[in-house]
């Protein structure tokens, strides 16, 4: 072929837009606490302060990397912006354990404000002096910026942040994601955290809030907003493992489709005076919360595994696994005007959650469906099937549903506003409920033994059934089911389902 400048031209641009994007990209060294002079920020003469770091910007494709047995004091609030094509990476270099960053009772360890394109990783994060102010492990902030695009937190380590007792925009958490600002709009697309471990936490564990909140669906339940709702989309929490959190442990807020898949939160509501939920929503969107574990609650100001808070719309509990919780299994939460609308939680196991199972606030509960939970308590104290507090409304049917409750009989609580309709469930040591609205009482009801294959709150398989289990093919059918069971097995749109969260034949 004969080239030409015009044939030549596309693929000049094209070598050169590929040179520009990569020929700036830069790996700077740090080694903190070192007694060699400030250096350069290269290998061999690694930046010595958070203070360099901090006043050097940043750019596309640049690795800021912390060698690995180092801790640096302080606030770590790098400057500078990535591109979607090329990050800007923040991590370690090197073997041996973690860089460390040790906020020494700063307000944050690490602050990332005003970012786009950054990945934080293989860090150890701290943050432990001078307890009970307000302070984070991590915090992500927005102030009048807009839409900033994929931030990643993975595989870090964040332990002793010891902050105060106060749910807020600034903290304290360990993994804090904040919209401020009053003049702009700002929210996050494609923001993820993944696989980091998250202990000893005052007070919560992963925490979203955002001041770009209002819409009538949360009414005055929160009352520090400054423009609309603006919800970040493309947020996944996914991987983590949260223990010894005093408060909440992960909790979003103004999001669209968010994700909180595969999650562990071992013990939570341990420390603080305030209500807290193991993992919660609030003023969102179309939230799933699938594949998650949630235990070891330390009491019943909430102390729920999962809320559906004011404002939740269209939130989906699925496939979760909730054990030894003292404040019970689900709390819908809408108040002050607040609505929720459209919560789903099936195909969960719940062993031994305490005080209640399901309670609701005092606002507008609508088009809540639960069906096809497995639930088992010992029996070892008296535990209420359903609390109501006041709401002004409740449209809450169940069906499908397993509980088994081995001590006094669980009462539901009746109100003259409340829609609650039963449908199936295979209920011992439970309070007859009443006629559902169209007038039947509890059609297709069951209350006899399932015959579980063994049930042990260390193996989840045990709360299978045995073949020929009365329970097989006896609930109702459920068109929009989510396909499978907690164990993966399909679940068909046309035929009557198993009773419970298992749906296969029988071990």
């Amino acid at each position: 072929m004969r080239i030409t400048s015009t044939t030549l031209y596309p693929y000049l641009c094209s070598l050169f837009l590929a040179f520009a994007s990569s020929v700036h990209a830069t790996d700077y060294y740090v080694a903190c606490n070192t007694d060699t002079p400030s250096g350069d920020g290269s290998q061999t003469s690694p930046w010595t302060s958070l203070d360099q770091v901090n006043a050097n910007a940043l750019a596309p494709g640049d690795n800021l990397l912390f060698i690995r047995g180092y801790t640096c004091t302080g606030t770590l609030q790098p400057i500078g912006e990535g591109s979607p094509e090329n990050l800007i990476t923040i991590g370690a270099s090197g073997t041996g354990n973690l860089p460390i960053i040790d906020g020494n009772g700063e307000h944050n360890a690490v602050l990332l404000e005003n970012m786009s394109n950054v990945t934080i990783q293989d860090l150890e994060i701290t943050n432990a002096t001078n307890p009970g102010t307000e302070r984070n492990g991590i915090r992500v902030n927005l102030v009048d910026y807009g839409e900033s695009q994929n931030i990643t937190l993975q595989n870090l380590t964040i332990h002793t942040v010891r902050g105060g007792d106060v749910k807020s925009l600034t903290g304290s958490a360990g993994i804090l994601i904040s919209v401020s600002g009053d003049k702009k709009a700002s929210w996050y697309d494609n923001l993820q955290i993944l696989n980091n471990k998250i202990y000893d936490v005052d007070r919560e564990g992963i925490y979203f809030k955002s001041l770009w909140n209002k819409r009538p669906e949360v009414g005055t339940q929160d009352t520090i907003g400054v423009g609309p709702w603006t919800p970040s989309t493309g947020v996944i929490v996914r991987g983590n493992h949260l223990s010894s959190i005093a408060g909440d442990g992960i909790k979003v807020d103004t999001t669209q489709g968010a994700i909180i898949d595969g999650n562990t939160v071992a013990g939570f509501q341990l420390r603080s005076k305030q209500h807290n939920a193991g993992i919660w929503t609030f003023n969102t969107n179309d939230t799933l919360v699938e594949n998650n574990e949630v235990s070891g609650d330390g009491n019943s100001l909430d102390g729920m595994s999962f809320d559906a808070d004011g404002g939740s719309i269209n939130t989906i509990f699925q496939y979760n696994y909730s054990h030894n919780n003292v404040g019970g299994l689900l709390l819908i939460c809408p108040y002050s005007g607040a609505v929720t609308n459209g919560t789903v939680m099936r195909y969960n196991l719940s062993y031994n959650d305490k005080t209640r199972l399901f309670q609701v606030c005092a606002g507008s509960i609508n088009n809540t469906k639960i069906y096809n939970n497995t639930i088992w308590n010992d029996g070892d104290e008296k535990v209420m099937f359903f609390q109501n507090d006041k709401a002004v409304n409740v449209a809450i049917e169940w069906a499908n549903n397993i509980v088994q409750n081995n001590g006094p009989e669980m009462a539901i609580a009746k109100k003259t506003n409340q829609a609650l309709s039963f449908y199936n469930n295979n209920f011992i040591g439970v309070q007859t409920p009443d006629a559902n609205p169209d007038g039947q009482i509890h059609p297709g009801a069951m209350s006899i033994d399932p015959q579980f294959v063994g049930v042990n709150p260390k193996d989840v398989n045990g709360f299978k059934v045995r073949k020929g289990s009365p329970i097989i093919a006896q609930g109702k059918i459920i068109s929009d089911n989510g396909g499978r069971d907690y164990y993966q097995s399909p679940v068909s749109a046309t035929t009557p389902p198993n009773i419970g969260a298992y749906e296969g034949s029988g071990i």
